[in-house]
């Protein structure tokens, strides 16, 4: 490196003369690289970094509702329905029992579930199952249903489980599940 020396000398302002240094490079010396500037945006096309857990907290569960859509053949009024969430280990964390009153003909009915861990994950919920048990009480009874499962969670995501036409049929205990996806 070559250096250069500039005196200057005030005339006026300044008492004292005032000594600087600049240095410039040899025309044969590669010049330094400019310092990065730690605000510089992200490059878009650079790949992103894996995501912390800690930094990212995993989704919540924080509903579950169930649409029951009666087909041709109603649900009496006496008849109990137990609905369920399952997580992917098949315990229940979500549930509701009740006989819910007549569901007519070609009616629709939705009904949220009591979320029994709020501390549940989408991740422990997908690939799970959401599931009816149906038995009739008190007198015979036929149902013919559709039923969907809507599981939503903190970040807005939603597992949805879709079941075709169900029938229900006479005095016995009967379980229907759709998986969770």
């Amino acid at each position: 490196m070559t250096s250069l020396r500039w005196m200057l000398v005030s005339l006026m302002t300044l008492p004292a003369a005032a000594c600087f240094e600049i240095v410039l490079p040899d025309s044969d010396d590669d010049p330094e690289p400019m310092p990065t500037n730690p605000t510089t945006p992200p490059d878009p096309t650079e790949p992103k970094a894996p995501t912390d857990p800690m930094m990212d907290p995993p989704a919540l569960i924080e509903f579950v509702t169930v649409t029951l859509n009666t087909l041709k053949d109603d649900k009496r009024d006496d008849s109990m329905i137990r609905l369920e969430v399952l997580d992917q280990s098949g315990r229940v964390i979500a549930s509701d029992e009740d006989t819910y009153g007549r569901f007519a003909d070609s009616s629709t009915r939705q009904i949220p579930l009591d979320i029994l861990d709020p501390s549940v994950t989408f991740d422990e919920v997908d690939g799970g199952d959401g599931c009816i048990e149906w038995r009739a009480i008190g007198s015979l009874d036929q149902w013919n249903v559709a039923f969907d499962y809507e599981v939503g969670f903190s970040d807005n995501t939603v597992l949805i489980g879709v079941a075709g036409k169900t029938e229900f049929s006479q005095s016995r205990t009967t379980l229907q599940c759709a998986a969770l996806r």
